[in-house]
């Protein structure tokens, strides 16, 4: 398949198709209303539309003025050099034919690209038809759709979904989210949960006077907790039953919901053992906010700051395992390639096991990043799995959840993947929680995550109920009562849905239902991987550009600064300032020269990071996602910036910024 037809395209290749499936869904939209509902009363009365038709009309005409650039507001229009939010936004509003959006092909900043064509029929089909996917009665299908989307996401990981062909026992579960933030924070607050009410099991079971079925023969309460966490519904499901045989089964639910940690009274919270999550400092930022919604103590910005600074990598890492000490959400270094240091986890798994001998201390969850944000590293899941079968010889469990929300959809082309991203995705259905995200490599209009649990059950220990939703059987339970979502859209897992069938080779009549969903994207997906290894190439001739990290990329994302010394040259002579910030000062200008050229003349338009690795290095980010990039586009920008690093212009910046900065000399 074409990799560029199922999108519109920066010249509208494919504009006709759209049009033809929009005009599709209003009609069938509206055949349904009409003919499904007959019994339906009508107004008799004749409805005035004229107010209304007149208002919409404006305001219609108004918001695409807007969009398009040419706004009759006077506002927008005048030249405002106020320096208030709104001048700010007044400036920025402001287009010409020159600007660059993000479906266009010399769009590279970040992670976005021209939508994906299905996805915006989809999303329109459930706008107007299902606008709520809380609970199936407000959305009687979008609702099974969105169980549909997840078990297709579930086998795209590597997990067991659901089947409606054959009964399984135990299949994965999840939901379709706002995006990876909120999959992350749910993800970890049903990890939480799995840990608190494990250690309240020992407890009810005491209780009860039930003796556990522990493999275990140490007497150390702790080994036998981690064990609950291991298998945990084995153990839940065991006193379960033990106490329907005695008659206490509603004793034991009550006593089981109590062990909850939003039900605990503070005193029992107290009582609770140091329960730390550990993740790499290249990890998304939302793993930082689920664990401030959750109360776990974070290490503040400016302390990581400081220490991811240091040069000497043993002092590095020696600081950062002693912040273990005052906080219980832990950062691991990366090696060369940014991804998680195995040796440097094992430093904190090893502070654990020493640390266990003295006080109760349990590790909620390591979280590995299949896929950064930043360089689209994947974390050495498959090493860390194997951390974890040494450390339980140990007494040591600790639950996974992976960040794939960037990297998960590169399973789809395992085989074609470098091998340390290959190794880590094979293991994906190994973990407990993933989070991924179609709005990302899957190309949907945001906002389109999930969360996904490898067993369906574990959404049970989030659950909040409302007396006036039906909850349904256990299956298909409320997708709002156990969510940190109550209302969401049904728009999201239709255009999912549709997508994913539109997207899957095999005739099927519904995604879940294939061995291989959307295979098709094989062809796009290969695409991102082969033009950022080609541009990577193009890069490495120019010497005076530095790559982080430097060996060939894994996913769709490159970045790179600029090394201003070579442009220097003789006859300037810096001082009282490093390398890094003359490097840094220079990878700015080139971004500036890029992004804030006056739009009529822009060329390409790329992102900027500040801080890889929590250090402080500036590094111009690029992002190809676009199927509609092509290599002599990769040329010409490469070309740009040789061009530019060789003007007089670009010297005489250097110069002004660098005397800004610290004494100077000529």
């Amino acid at each position: 398949m074409d990799p560029r037809a199922p999108f519109i395209g920066p010249g509208n290749e494919n504009m006709d198709l759209l049009k033809f499936y929009l005009q599709k869904v209003i009609e069938e939209v509206n055949n349904y209303r009409e003919g499904s509902f007959s019994s339906c009363q009508k107004s008799k009365q004749k409805i005035n539309k004229t107010t209304f038709e007149r208002q919409l009309k404006k305001a219609f005409q108004k918001l695409t003025e807007r969009l398009l650039g040419n706004s009759q507001d006077p506002f927008v229009q005048q030249e405002v050099n106020g320096s208030n939010i709104a001048c700010m936004l007044s400036r920025r509003e402001r287009k010409d034919e020159g600007t660059i959006e993000c479906w266009h092909n010399r769009y590279i900043a970040h992670m976005i690209s021209d939508g994906i064509i299905p996805a915006t029929i989809g999303s329109l089909f459930g706008n107007i038809m299902w606008q709520n996917n809380v609970v199936q009665s407000v959305s009687t299908v979008a609702t099974i759709l969105e169980h549909e989307s997840v078990a297709t996401l579930a086998r795209i990981i590597g997990f067991i979904p659901y089947s409606r062909n054959r009964q399984i026992n135990q299949h994965a579960g999840g939901r379709i989210t706002s995006g990876g933030t909120i999959a992350n924070n749910e993800a970890l607050w049903i990890l939480r949960e799995k840990t608190v009410v494990s250690l309240g099991l020992l407890e009810v079971a005491k209780a009860l006077g039930i003796k556990l079925p522990f493999k275990t023969k140490s007497t150390d309460e702790n080994e036998k907790a981690e064990e609950i966490r291991k298998d945990f519904w084995k153990f839940y499901n065991y006193l379960r039953e033990k106490t329907k045989e005695v008659g206490k089964e509603e004793e034991f639910e009550k006593l089981v919901q109590e062990t909850r940690f939003m039900y605990m009274s503070n005193y029992e919270r107290k009582k609770l053992p140091r329960i730390v999550y550990i993740t790499s400092v290249e990890a998304h930022y939302s793993v930082e906010k689920a664990c401030g919604i959750l109360g776990v103590s974070t290490p503040p910005a400016h302390e990581l700051t400081r220490i991811m600074k240091k040069q000497n990598t043993r002092e590095r890492r020696r600081e950062l395992l002693n912040l273990a000490e005052k906080y219980d959400f832990w950062f691991v270094d990366v090696d060369k390639h940014m991804q998680m240091d195995i040796k440097h986890l094992e430093q904190f798994l090893e502070y654990v096991v020493r640390k266990r001998k003295k006080e109760p201390i349990f590790i909620g969850a390591v979280i590995p990043t299949l896929g950064t944000t930043e360089v689209c590293s994947f974390d050495p899941l498959h090493k860390i799995l194997e951390m974890r079968n040494k450390y339980e010889n140990e007494g040591i469990f600790f639950y996974i959840h992976a960040d794939a929300a960037y990297g998960g959809m590169y399973r789809i082309i395992l085989d074609e993947m470098p091998q340390s991203a290959k190794k880590a995705l094979e293991k994906l259905g190994e973990v407990e929680t993933c989070t991924i995200d179609p709005h990302k490599l899957g190309y949907l209009p945001y906002p389109v995550g999930a969360v996904l649990t490898k067993d369906f059950r574990d959404r049970q220990l989030i659950y909040v109920g409302a007396n006036y939703l039906y909850h349904g059987d256990q299956q298909f339970m409320s997708i709002g009562s156990s969510s940190m979502e109550g209302s969401k859209p049904a728009s999201s897992p239709i255009a999912f849905w549709l997508t994913a069938l539109t997207m899957t080779s095999e005739e099927v009549y519904s995604p879940m239902d294939a061995e291989n969903p959307c295979n098709l994207y094989a062809p796009i997906l290969k695409k991102t991987i082969k033009n950022t290894k080609y541009l990577y190439k193009q890069l490495k001739r120019l010497s005076f550009v530095k790559i982080f990290p430097n060996y060939h990329p894994e996913g769709s994302l490159i970045c790179f600064q600029v090394d201003a010394s070579p442009i220097l040259k003789e006859k300037e002579a810096p001082k009282n300032i490093s390398e890094l910030e003359i490097a840094n000062i220079a990878t700015d200008l080139m971004v500036r020269h890029f992004n804030e050229t006056p739009k009529k003349a822009r060329k390409f338009v790329v992102s900027q990071t500040s801080g890889i690795a929590k250090a402080n290095v500036t590094c111009m980010r690029v992002c190809l996602m676009n199927p509609y990039i092509t290599k002599s586009l990769l040329r010409e920008f490469v070309e740009e910036i040789r061009k530019h690093s060789e003007s007089d212009g670009f010297s005489n910046e250097m110069s002004r910024e660098i005397e800004k900065r610290g004494d100077y000399t000529h």
